[in-house]
Protein backbone atom coordinates (compact mmCIF):
# COMPACT_ATOMS: atom_id res chain seq x y z
CA UNK A 1 0.00 0.00 0.00
CA UNK A 2 2.72 2.55 0.46
CA UNK A 3 4.41 1.53 -2.69
CA UNK A 4 1.17 1.99 -3.92
CA UNK A 5 0.69 5.94 -2.51
CA UNK A 6 3.40 7.12 -3.63
CA UNK A 7 2.86 8.61 -7.03
CA UNK A 8 3.31 11.82 -8.82
CA UNK A 9 0.14 13.46 -8.65
CA UNK A 10 -2.99 12.35 -7.15
CA UNK A 11 -5.34 12.84 -10.26
CA UNK A 12 -4.74 9.30 -11.34
CA UNK A 13 -7.99 7.31 -11.34
CA UNK A 14 -5.83 3.89 -12.27
CA UNK A 15 -3.71 4.66 -9.06
CA UNK A 16 -7.13 5.77 -7.25
CA UNK A 17 -8.75 2.05 -8.26
CA UNK A 18 -5.39 -0.14 -7.22
CA UNK A 19 -5.41 1.61 -3.81
CA UNK A 20 -8.23 1.04 -3.37
CA UNK A 21 -8.66 -2.63 -4.34
CA UNK A 22 -5.80 -3.62 -2.43
CA UNK A 23 -7.04 -1.87 0.33
CA UNK A 24 -10.19 -3.58 0.43
CA UNK A 25 -8.50 -7.30 0.26
CA UNK A 26 -6.37 -5.64 3.00
CA UNK A 27 -9.68 -5.33 5.33
CA UNK A 28 -11.32 -8.27 4.10
CA UNK A 29 -8.75 -10.74 5.32
CA UNK A 30 -7.66 -8.75 8.29
CA UNK A 31 -4.42 -7.41 6.89
CA UNK A 32 -2.91 -4.43 9.65
CA UNK A 33 -3.34 -0.93 8.29
CA UNK A 34 -2.22 1.93 9.42
CA UNK A 35 -3.26 5.72 10.05
CA UNK A 36 -1.32 6.80 7.25
CA UNK A 37 -2.47 3.58 4.78
CA UNK A 38 -5.94 5.46 5.44
CA UNK A 39 -5.11 8.97 5.58
CA UNK A 40 -2.96 7.82 1.76
CA UNK A 41 -7.06 6.52 0.77
CA UNK A 42 -9.09 9.56 2.00
CA UNK A 43 -6.09 11.54 -0.22
CA UNK A 44 -7.01 9.39 -3.17
CA UNK A 45 -10.82 9.40 -2.67
CA UNK A 46 -10.55 13.35 -2.53
CA UNK A 47 -8.19 14.53 -5.10
CA UNK A 48 -8.24 12.27 -7.99
CA UNK A 49 -9.91 14.77 -10.33
CA UNK A 50 -8.95 17.41 -11.78
CA UNK A 51 -11.79 19.51 -10.91
CA UNK A 52 -12.98 18.16 -7.27
CA UNK A 53 -16.46 18.10 -6.58
CA UNK A 54 -18.87 17.84 -3.93
CA UNK A 55 -19.04 13.83 -4.72
CA UNK A 56 -15.31 13.40 -3.82
CA UNK A 57 -15.41 15.64 -0.78
CA UNK A 58 -18.36 12.75 0.80
CA UNK A 59 -15.98 9.99 -0.86
CA UNK A 60 -13.02 11.25 0.80
CA UNK A 61 -15.44 11.71 4.35
CA UNK A 62 -16.94 8.54 3.94
CA UNK A 63 -13.42 7.03 3.98
CA UNK A 64 -12.51 8.50 7.04
CA UNK A 65 -15.88 7.00 8.60
CA UNK A 66 -14.20 4.12 7.41
CA UNK A 67 -10.77 4.22 9.17
CA UNK A 68 -12.60 5.38 12.48
CA UNK A 69 -14.51 2.40 12.15
CA UNK A 70 -11.26 0.68 11.97
CA UNK A 71 -9.97 2.22 15.71
CA UNK A 72 -7.61 5.28 14.05
CA UNK A 73 -8.75 8.21 14.80
CA UNK A 74 -7.95 11.06 12.55
CA UNK A 75 -4.61 13.60 13.28
CA UNK A 76 -3.76 16.50 11.63
CA UNK A 77 -2.59 14.81 8.72
CA UNK A 78 -5.72 13.23 8.02
CA UNK A 79 -7.68 16.13 8.96
CA UNK A 80 -5.44 18.57 6.99
CA UNK A 81 -6.32 16.21 3.90
CA UNK A 82 -10.18 16.43 4.22
CA UNK A 83 -9.41 20.56 4.80
CA UNK A 84 -7.86 20.49 1.12
CA UNK A 85 -10.22 18.63 -0.45
CA UNK A 86 -13.15 20.83 0.67
CA UNK A 87 -11.50 24.22 0.10
CA UNK A 88 -10.63 22.75 -3.76
CA UNK A 89 -14.41 21.80 -3.87
CA UNK A 90 -15.88 25.08 -3.03
CA UNK A 91 -17.08 24.07 0.43
CA UNK A 92 -15.58 27.22 2.88
CA UNK A 93 -18.13 26.50 5.45
CA UNK A 94 -16.63 22.27 5.59
CA UNK A 95 -13.14 24.20 5.42
CA UNK A 96 -13.64 26.51 8.04
CA UNK A 97 -15.27 23.77 10.49
CA UNK A 98 -12.13 21.21 9.63
CA UNK A 99 -9.45 23.94 10.94
CA UNK A 100 -11.84 25.01 14.08
CA UNK A 101 -11.47 21.17 15.12
CA UNK A 102 -7.87 21.14 14.87
CA UNK A 103 -7.30 24.29 16.72
CA UNK A 104 -9.94 22.73 19.58
CA UNK A 105 -7.95 19.46 19.51
CA UNK A 106 -4.74 21.24 19.47
CA UNK A 107 -3.25 19.44 16.71
CA UNK A 108 -0.07 20.90 15.38
CA UNK A 109 -0.04 23.27 11.98
CA UNK A 110 2.69 21.72 9.78
CA UNK A 111 3.98 23.23 6.45
CA UNK A 112 1.48 21.37 3.88
CA UNK A 113 -1.89 22.72 6.15
CA UNK A 114 -0.69 26.55 6.51
CA UNK A 115 0.40 26.55 2.37
CA UNK A 116 -3.27 25.48 2.30
CA UNK A 117 -4.24 27.98 4.07
CA UNK A 118 -2.60 29.94 1.53
CA UNK A 119 -4.14 28.24 -1.41
CA UNK A 120 -7.25 28.63 0.98
CA UNK A 121 -6.99 32.11 0.75
CA UNK A 122 -6.92 32.32 -3.07
CA UNK A 123 -9.80 30.13 -3.85
CA UNK A 124 -11.91 32.91 -2.26
CA UNK A 125 -10.60 35.47 -4.12
CA UNK A 126 -8.56 37.23 -1.29
CA UNK A 127 -5.27 38.41 -1.79
CA UNK A 128 -5.42 40.18 1.49
CA UNK A 129 -5.64 36.28 2.89
CA UNK A 130 -3.13 34.82 0.57
CA UNK A 131 -0.57 37.48 1.90
CA UNK A 132 -1.54 36.85 5.60
CA UNK A 133 -1.53 32.99 5.28
CA UNK A 134 2.22 33.59 3.95
CA UNK A 135 3.04 35.88 6.17
CA UNK A 136 2.16 32.87 9.27
CA UNK A 137 4.06 30.73 6.90
CA UNK A 138 6.79 32.73 7.27
CA UNK A 139 7.10 33.45 10.96
CA UNK A 140 6.16 30.05 11.73
CA UNK A 141 9.73 29.43 10.77
CA UNK A 142 8.85 27.25 7.57
CA UNK A 143 11.12 26.67 4.84
CA UNK A 144 10.39 28.11 1.52
CA UNK A 145 10.70 26.59 -1.25
CA UNK A 146 9.50 26.69 -5.43
CA UNK A 147 6.77 24.65 -4.96
CA UNK A 148 5.11 26.85 -2.24
CA UNK A 149 5.70 30.22 -4.10
CA UNK A 150 4.17 28.36 -7.43
CA UNK A 151 1.25 28.08 -5.02
CA UNK A 152 1.48 31.84 -3.68
CA UNK A 153 1.53 32.59 -7.74
CA UNK A 154 -1.65 30.47 -8.29
CA UNK A 155 -3.37 31.86 -5.46
CA UNK A 156 -3.41 35.70 -6.47
CA UNK A 157 -3.52 34.96 -9.92
CA UNK A 158 -6.93 33.75 -8.55
CA UNK A 159 -7.40 36.38 -6.24
CA UNK A 160 -7.57 39.07 -9.44
CA UNK A 161 -4.04 40.39 -8.11
CA UNK A 162 -2.06 39.61 -11.40
CA UNK A 163 0.56 42.26 -10.77
CA UNK A 164 1.73 40.88 -7.15
CA UNK A 165 1.63 37.60 -8.38
CA UNK A 166 4.49 39.15 -11.42
CA UNK A 167 6.35 40.26 -8.56
CA UNK A 168 6.63 37.60 -6.54
CA UNK A 169 7.52 35.60 -9.79
CA UNK A 170 10.51 38.40 -10.53
CA UNK A 171 11.43 37.77 -6.88
CA UNK A 172 12.27 34.12 -7.16
CA UNK A 173 14.29 35.21 -10.26
CA UNK A 174 16.09 37.73 -7.92
CA UNK A 175 17.06 35.29 -5.56
CA UNK A 176 18.38 32.91 -7.96
CA UNK A 177 20.80 35.23 -9.62
CA UNK A 178 21.17 36.62 -6.29
CA UNK A 179 22.35 32.58 -5.59
CA UNK A 180 19.62 32.27 -3.04
CA UNK A 181 18.54 28.35 -2.87
CA UNK A 182 20.30 25.50 -3.63
CA UNK A 183 19.78 23.38 -7.54
CA UNK A 184 16.73 23.05 -8.98
CA UNK A 185 15.19 19.75 -8.51
CA UNK A 186 13.87 17.87 -11.58
CA UNK A 187 12.19 14.79 -10.63
CA UNK A 188 9.13 14.45 -8.86
CA UNK A 189 10.22 12.04 -6.50
CA UNK A 190 12.70 13.80 -4.91
CA UNK A 191 10.60 17.34 -4.71
CA UNK A 192 8.66 15.11 -2.73
CA UNK A 193 11.22 13.94 -0.18
CA UNK A 194 11.90 17.71 -0.06
CA UNK A 195 8.94 19.17 0.84
CA UNK A 196 8.63 16.10 3.80
CA UNK A 197 12.38 16.66 4.90
CA UNK A 198 11.76 20.75 5.11
CA UNK A 199 8.60 19.84 6.81
CA UNK A 200 11.00 17.97 9.37
CA UNK A 201 13.53 20.30 9.63
CA UNK A 202 11.22 23.51 10.52
CA UNK A 203 9.63 21.48 13.32
CA UNK A 204 12.89 20.41 14.82
CA UNK A 205 13.89 23.95 14.80
CA UNK A 206 10.70 25.22 16.63
CA UNK A 207 11.03 22.28 19.22
CA UNK A 208 14.61 23.13 19.81
CA UNK A 209 13.83 26.89 20.02
CA UNK A 210 10.89 26.01 22.31
CA UNK A 211 12.99 24.00 24.87
CA UNK A 212 15.66 26.02 25.23
CA UNK A 213 13.62 29.43 25.80
CA UNK A 214 14.02 32.78 23.93
CA UNK A 215 17.08 34.25 25.03
CA UNK A 216 18.18 36.06 21.88
CA UNK A 217 21.82 35.19 22.95
CA UNK A 218 21.38 31.36 23.38
CA UNK A 219 19.62 28.37 21.48
CA UNK A 220 17.00 30.85 19.41
CA UNK A 221 19.55 33.19 17.88
CA UNK A 222 21.38 29.30 17.02
CA UNK A 223 17.95 28.09 15.51
CA UNK A 224 17.35 31.31 13.85
CA UNK A 225 20.94 30.96 12.50
CA UNK A 226 20.35 27.12 11.12
CA UNK A 227 17.07 28.51 10.17
CA UNK A 228 18.09 30.85 7.66
CA UNK A 229 21.12 28.16 6.44
CA UNK A 230 18.50 25.97 5.39
CA UNK A 231 16.78 28.25 3.64
CA UNK A 232 19.81 29.47 1.74
CA UNK A 233 19.63 26.29 0.28
CA UNK A 234 16.35 25.50 -0.16
CA UNK A 235 15.40 25.49 -4.01
CA UNK A 236 13.68 28.96 -4.90
CA UNK A 237 13.86 28.96 -8.61
CA UNK A 238 11.35 29.21 -10.83
CA UNK A 239 10.87 25.87 -12.68
CA UNK A 240 8.24 24.66 -15.42
CA UNK A 241 5.68 24.52 -13.37
CA UNK A 242 6.11 28.57 -12.21
CA UNK A 243 6.11 29.36 -16.48
CA UNK A 244 3.22 27.04 -16.55
CA UNK A 245 1.18 28.70 -14.52
CA UNK A 246 2.34 32.12 -15.94
CA UNK A 247 1.69 30.94 -19.51
CA UNK A 248 -2.35 29.41 -18.58
CA UNK A 249 -2.91 33.15 -17.42
CA UNK A 250 -1.73 34.98 -20.06
CA UNK A 251 -2.74 32.94 -22.59
CA UNK A 252 -6.24 32.49 -21.41
CA UNK A 253 -7.26 35.39 -19.10
CA UNK A 254 -4.97 38.49 -19.93
CA UNK A 255 -4.45 37.28 -23.60
CA UNK A 256 -1.20 38.94 -23.50
CA UNK A 257 0.33 37.74 -26.69
CA UNK A 258 4.11 39.63 -25.72
CA UNK A 259 4.16 38.11 -22.33
CA UNK A 260 3.45 34.44 -23.38
CA UNK A 261 5.99 34.69 -26.17
CA UNK A 262 8.67 36.42 -23.30
CA UNK A 263 8.22 33.67 -20.57
CA UNK A 264 8.44 30.99 -23.37
CA UNK A 265 11.92 32.86 -24.30
CA UNK A 266 12.72 32.84 -20.18
CA UNK A 267 12.10 29.21 -20.79
CA UNK A 268 14.18 28.17 -23.63
CA UNK A 269 17.36 30.19 -22.00
CA UNK A 270 16.75 28.59 -18.56
CA UNK A 271 16.46 25.24 -20.43
CA UNK A 272 12.99 24.34 -19.26
CA UNK A 273 10.47 22.59 -21.86
CA UNK A 274 6.64 23.67 -21.87
CA UNK A 275 4.47 20.36 -22.00
CA UNK A 276 1.23 19.95 -22.27
CA UNK A 277 -0.30 22.18 -18.99
CA UNK A 278 1.51 24.92 -20.75
CA UNK A 279 1.14 24.16 -24.62
CA UNK A 280 -2.33 23.44 -24.60
CA UNK A 281 -3.39 27.21 -23.38
CA UNK A 282 -1.21 28.94 -25.70
CA UNK A 283 -3.47 27.09 -28.49
CA UNK A 284 -6.77 28.78 -26.76
CA UNK A 285 -5.24 31.75 -26.65
CA UNK A 286 -5.31 31.20 -30.11
CA UNK A 287 -8.71 30.45 -30.62
CA UNK A 288 -9.99 33.16 -27.96
CA UNK A 289 -7.75 36.14 -29.25
CA UNK A 290 -6.86 36.33 -32.64
CA UNK A 291 -8.61 37.23 -35.26
CA UNK A 292 -9.12 41.16 -33.91
CA UNK A 293 -7.16 44.17 -35.55
CA UNK A 294 -4.20 44.71 -34.14
CA UNK A 295 -3.82 41.43 -32.06
CA UNK A 296 -0.63 39.74 -30.65
CA UNK A 297 -2.04 36.52 -31.87
CA UNK A 298 -0.67 36.66 -34.94
CA UNK A 299 -0.65 33.98 -37.76
CA UNK A 300 3.30 34.42 -37.96
CA UNK A 301 3.02 33.59 -34.01
CA UNK A 302 0.97 30.68 -34.58
CA UNK A 303 3.16 29.19 -37.60
CA UNK A 304 6.49 30.12 -35.40
CA UNK A 305 4.94 28.18 -32.02
CA UNK A 306 3.50 25.31 -33.94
Amino acid sequence: LQHLGFVEQWQDMHAMRRYFQLLDDCVDVGVPLNKNNWTTAISFAGRWVTRTTSSEVQAAIETWMRMEEQGHSADHVTLNVLFDVAVKAGRFALADTIYTEIKARDLPLDRYFRGSLIYFGGMKRNGDEVRRAFREFVEAGEIVDTTLMNSVIVSLLRAGEAPAAEQVFSKMKRLTEEKMGGPMIEEWQERKELRSELNVAARHLRDESESHGSSFFGASFSTFDRREQVQKITPVAPDALTYTILLKYHSIVSGDADRVWELLNEMGERGLQPDARGLVPILKGFCVHSGYALSGWTHDRLEEFW
